[in-house]
């Protein structure tokens, strides 16, 4: 399925938003460059900001990125860049989202361009990943206290990925990428609490682990396992491990980068495997069961099933941990596609977006539809550290959001129905849609 627009140049809406409310919000960035929200019916929401571009002096532009939901409220961070004649100034923006309160920057840098950032479990702390201009080759993962407004610098490195605990005082670390490649690679806690005595610094020394090829580590609901991926020998394993103390289970082989994440009920693991340094069509899903692990004897757990379309790209898990949403590459309806293709960004890039059930492993096609190329570059290659900010599916693990370019020319924000009986719904123009938690 494709996107067409009705005569006013707006794509045309099937009912299902006005039939079918959902919880929570969408935050999006609007096409004016500024942050907005909508329900899943493009109302009740509205602008965040208003100022995006360049000023009516002309003398300064500015561009707003990163629009990030706190896991449990309404309030959203978002980053703003204001860049003119002389300087670049970013600042780290919260907003409530729910009341219509005035945004606030919480901080703000000329020596920083941001690149990701993440809430703390509480609400109360934002984990910030940014370049730093005057140490290009590294990047910084800082922290801010909101209601203080204050930064602390916890650690440097290249490449840079982390999941926050339960406990919202400690990050899981994952710095310098493979083990086999890089003598920097190392896995470790940091305390991630400002007030405290040490803040940032390693809690005891970094896990004595050779680590194999995978991006984000991920974290157990109760802050009691992690999920990576070591090497031994030649081989790499996808590995369940204890957070505190070295029991360690082995859940699958790998034969190359995994990007992995943990059902919000603590159940499943879901793996995506490729032998390519990114996903591709080659890439494949699997499911397996953690719940008993460490109250069994056997080593090994096989997936309970397997996603029926092998060639996944992304995935996130629903809510409920009943479904798993995820993107593969699809052909238009005139054309062929290649992986040539979906790297030549000339090209419209298709995706189909597909859901499977847990328990079956069965899964249905949703809709296909050109991806955004801001999604295409900055969000795919990463989905597995923005699963641990941010999400497709609503609150109530109904519907799922995504950005496409639609046939006039403009990105779009739509939803559909993940039991595949309606076609996608028109939110806004806009691209980068995340639902609110809650």
């Amino acid at each position: 399925m494709l996107f067409g627009c009705s005569q006013g140049g707006q794509p045309q809406q099937s009912g299902l938003a006005r039939a079918l409310q959902s919880r929570g919000r969408i935050a999006f960035v609007g096409p004016d460059g500024n942050v907005q929200t909508a329900d899943q019916s493009g109302g009740n929401g509205g602008a965040i900001t208003a100022d995006a571009g360049p000023g009516a002096d002309r003398r300064a532009v500015v561009r707003y990125s990163l629009p990030t939901w706190a896991g449990g409220s309404r309030r959203i961070a978002f980053a703003r860049t204001e860049l003119t004649r002389s300087a670049v100034t970013t600042e780290i923006v919260v907003s409530d989202a729910t009341v219509g309160r005035g945004a606030e920057a919480v901080w703000r840098s000329s020596d920083h361009r941001f690149i990701y950032l993440s809430w703390s479990p509480d609400g109360r702390k934002i984990t910030l990943l940014s370049e730093v201009l005057t140490q290009p080759a590294q990047l910084e993962l800082g922290l801010i206290d909101v209601a203080a407004g204050s930064y602390s610098a916890l650690v440097v490195g290249q490449p840079y990925y982390w999941a926050w605990l339960p406990d919202s005082q400690t990050l899981l670390s994952h710095v310098g990428g493979d083990s086999r490649q890089s003598r920097a690679a190392r896995l470790q806690l940091v305390v991630a609490d400002p007030a405290a005595k040490g803040a940032g610094e390693a809690v005891g020394a970094p896990y004595n682990l050779r680590l194999a090829a995978f991006q984000s580590p991920a974290v157990t609901p109760d802050g009691q396992h992690m999920v990576l991926v070591t090497a031994e020998g030649n081989r790499a394993r996808l590995a369940l491990r204890t957070v505190h103390g070295g029991e360690e289970y082995h859940l699958a082989d790998v034969s190359g980068l995994a990007y992995f994440d943990i059902a919000p009920s603590g159940r499943y693991v879901a793996v995506l495997q490729t032998n390519a340094p990114a996903p591709t069509a080659a890439s494949t899903l699997s499911l397996y069961d953690i719940r008993d692990r460490g109250r069994r004897e056997q080593d090994h757990t096989p997936p309970p099933s397997s996603i029926d379309q092998p060639n996944a790209l992304a995935f996130f898990w629903s809510p409920n941990s009943r479904q798993i949403a995820y993107l593969a590459p699809a052909q238009p309806e005139n054309g062929q596609l290649t992986i040539e293709s979906m790297f030549a960004i000339e090209q419209p890039i298709y995706l189909e977006l597909r859901v499977a059930d847990v328990g079956t492993g069965q899964s249905r096609a949703l809709t296909v539809f050109p991806v955004t190329e801001e999604y295409f570059r900055n969000v795919l290659p990463f989905f597995d550290q923005y699963q641990r900010s941010a999400t497709i599916w609503s609150p109530n693990s109904r519907y799922v959001t995504f950005s496409a370019m639609t046939s006039g020319g403009f990105p779009g924000v739509f939803v559909i129905a993940s039991n595949g009986r309606f076609r996608p719904d028109f939110v806004a123009p806009g691209d980068l849609p995340f639902w609110s938690r809650r």
